[in-house]
């Protein structure tokens, strides 16, 4: 990573004449300014967040990187983090990443070129290798991602225990007919759900069949899509294990559409217990994702790590879900 004597030494200039253009402050010649901006470029340098926040007294800025807008989930994560800036006196600035690495990594080097001092990032396709490397220019904590390499860094949930608990549940209400719905992201929140069900259901002696799995956008539409291509592939099921409710409530919109009764004739779980799932009719048995908490902690944590606490207080880094169950899933009666 560039810095500015690096800079200084590429234009064969003095440390001081860099300072003066970086910051602009100070007069300094035209060719000069011209080979220190050309030299800026070509290394790449961005200077660092930390001291840039302490020289324009922007110490108390948060950045928050959440892949969009759309959806209860992230909803809920960027309500969590803005209840703790408003509580903390911090300014808070968002920014998406879109659920791709080149944007998520342009939506962090904005917030600190905004001299954002930390940030709160939920990032899903940058690498761990840079994501770390990023944390070395300013406070950062991931969250609903863990990071070996800063594990104290990181606010995230067990995925695999929830799909363990998920499976668990729909096979103890004596479903052996069923049907998955996960999402085409391939992120760890898919992957971990898909091999929690899969250990699950190899611990009651049952077979994961592909067949029985589709992969959809991870949203109402691709709930319904789902439950199109079942009945068309003639695939009998009594349950549905859903990768969210989105997906879920679009899965019992189209069961009902097709005159299947919910959960009669189908049950239907889902995951996270968005506000949705109160208001689904039935009601969505799911499971929890405390989002809103998990992001609480993110922003309580790095707004302490900016303030160079020697005694951070210690919180809770790692989640697990709960069941909630409402009234989606009944009994087999096949």
């Amino acid at each position: 990573m560039a810095t500015i004597k690096d800079i200084a030494n590429a234009a064969n200039v003095s440390i001081a004449s860099v300072s003066r253009v970086i910051n602009n402050t100070g007069s300094v010649a035209p060719k000069t300014r011209e080979k220190i901006l050309k030299s800026v470029a070509e290394l790449g340098y961005r200077p660092n967040a930390n001291a840039r926040a302490l020289k324009s007294n922007q110490a108390n800025s948060l950045g928050l990187v959440i892949a969009d807008w759309h959806g209860a989930f992230f909803s809920c994560l960027a309500k969590g983090v803005e209840s703790v800036a408003r509580k903390r006196d911090a300014t808070l600035l968002v920014s998406t990443g879109a659920w791709q690495a080149e944007t998520e990594l342009k939506a962090i080097e904005l917030l600190l070129e905004q001299r954002c001092q930390s940030l709160v990032v939920h990032s899903k396709f940058l690498s761990d290798d840079v994501l770390v490397d990023l944390s070395k220019e300013a406070p950062m904590v991931f969250i609903n991602r863990f990071i070996p390499q800063v594990p104290q860094q990181c606010i995230w949930l067990d995925n695999k225990i929830g799909g363990v608990m998920m499976t668990r549940y729909i096979l103890s209400k004596g479903h052996r007919n069923l049907v998955f719905i996960n999402s085409n992201q391939h992120i760890e929140d898919s992957i971990d759900r898909e091999a929690g069900i899969k250990t699950e259901l190899a611990k009651q002696g049952l077979t994961f069949d592909p067949e029985r799995t589709v992969y959809v956008n991870p949203n109402y539409d691709g709930g319904e899509a789902a439950i199109q291509q079942f009945i068309a592939k003639g695939i009998e099921f009594s349950a549905v294990i859903a990768y969210n409710d989105a997906v879920a409530c679009g899965a019992m919109s189209s069961l009902q559409d097709f005159g299947v009764d919910v959960p009669k004739d189908v049950s239907v779980i889902g995951f996270d217990d968005t506000d949705i799932a109160k208001y689904s009719r039935p009601k969505l048995t799911t499971l929890n994702y405390p989002i809103t908490e998990m992001a609480e902690v993110a922003a309580n944590l790095v707004l302490d790590m900016v303030q160079a606490k020697e005694n951070i207080k210690p919180y809770n880094l790692s989640y697990v879900p709960s069941l909630t169950i409402r009234q989606s899933v009944i009994g087999s009666s096949k």
